[in-house]
């Protein structure tokens, strides 16, 4: 390699670059909490690393900023376009067809936003306008990092999409994920720091510190400031109280059942074909039943709050009936009650998952998670004729 090769390369910052790259990726890794699987993550991440490598490049190859930017805008549809809309391209560049459907996707996200409550679909119009962001967000970081020569301003698009994500997302990896993400920060800034000044002349005086030397330190502060994140941020005072502002429709403590529905119209709107839990029955199919929602404000229905107790064996309460044994393996289902035919009489693990007897909920009070098994023996009651015939709307089951 020349001379004048090497100090292009150089001049390029790889080092810097992937350091830079791995924040974009780990706050692409945080979006775990708005969506509801994984799938959101491979096509984002190709995105995100295209749009690095890509601008990378263009620093290599010392284009200006008046071509870069213009540049890589076009990549970032391009790409988008490939990963998302492969069908409507026309020689792997957007058609109409392509533009049209990102702005239908737009349009959805736009009108669902304001009552959609994560974990929203992996897969659709939310995964879309995710992978928008996450694009511009790779783009802006690059441009504030090697074009302005910013080092805290290139944290700052990945930070918005952070802080975003830690607000509205759901209540699963919170710790883990913020403690990732201040690492990557930190070793962002420190990297980027550490670049300019050897461009610049001296780091910490006039001594020239080598990366043999600086980047063990580096390392090491970065990795202390993480574990020290993960292990006392949730032992701080307040760290388990409600929230002043309640951006996840959350209130109320463990001991009550409150909606898990909040506005029902955002679940009915999130469009998604996900497997939420698995049933072996005893007796064939049944309805499957969470919560009844007795309460209704005029826009939303709700269950009525009460306290939580151990199901213990309701069989003598419910009478004779028809007894239906099923087991339930949770897959995608979230949320903090477990499906059941109607009426519960026994659970296990009973001391895991307790009673709401207003309501006839079971309910997990640190929610339900992939691979969760609950058994469940049910008796449905069987009405005579005569009984059939008794029945009036007053004081119905829930």
């Amino acid at each position: 390699m020349s001379t004048d090769e090497e100090r292009r390369l150089d001049d390029a910052r790889p080092l810097a670059t992937m350091v830079l790259t791995m924040l974009t990726v780990v706050t692409v890794v945080s979006l775990c909490r708005l969506f509801g699987d994984w799938s959101y993550l491979q096509p984002m991440l190709v995105l995100a690393l295209g749009m690095h490598a890509i601008a990378f490049v263009l620093r290599l190859v010392r284009a200006p900023l008046w071509v870069a930017l213009p540049a890589l805008m076009l990549a970032m549809f391009v790409l988008i376009g490939i990963i998302y809309y492969r069908d409507t391209l026309t020689a792997l560049l957007p058609s109409g067809r392509t533009l049209e459907l990102m702005r239908v996707d737009l349009r959805i996200v736009l009108e669902q936003f304001p009552t959609a409550v994560a974990p929203v679909p992996s897969e659709g119009s939310f995964a879309t306008a995710a992978a928008v962001i996450v694009a511009l967000c790779a783009l802006l970081s690059d441009t504030f990092a090697f074009r302005a020569m910013g080092r805290v301003e290139a944290v700052v698009p990945s930070a918005v999409l952070f802080v975003f994500t830690s607000a509205l997302g759901a209540d699963r990896y919170r710790v883990l994920m913020a403690a990732l993400w201040i690492a990557a920060a930190l070793l962002t800034v420190a990297t980027l720091r550490f670049t300019d000044a050897d461009h610049e002349g001296g780091w910490m005086g006039s001594r020239r510190a080598s990366w043999a030397t600086v980047l063990p330190t580096i390392m090491l502060t970065v990795g202390l400031s993480a574990v020290a994140a993960y292990a006392v941020a949730p032992q701080l005072p307040g760290a388990g109280e409600r929230a002043l502002v309640d951006t996840r429709n959350r209130q109320g403590s463990v001991t009550e059942v409150l909606s898990p529905l909040v506005d029902i119209r955002a679940r009915m709107k999130n469009r998604g074909n996900s497997e939420l839990f698995t049933v072996d029955s005893s007796d064939g199919g049944h309805y499957w039943r969470l919560v009844g929602l007795p309460d209704f404000d005029g826009s939303t229905w709700s269950p009525t709050a009460e306290d939580l107790r151990e199901l213990g064996d309701r069989s003598a309460e419910i009478g004779p009936g028809k007894s239906v044994k099923q087991r339930f393996t949770i897959e995608r289902m979230g949320g903090k009650y477990v499906p059941a035919a109607y009426s519960p009489a026994q659970v296990t693990p009973g001391d895991e998952v307790l009673w709401a007897g207003q309501t006839e909920s079971l309910v997990v009070q640190n929610g339900v998670s992939k691979g969760d098994v609950v058994d469940v023996l049910s008796v449905i009651p069987v009405p005579t004729i005569d009984e059939l015939n008794a029945a009036t709307v007053t004081g119905a089951e829930l």
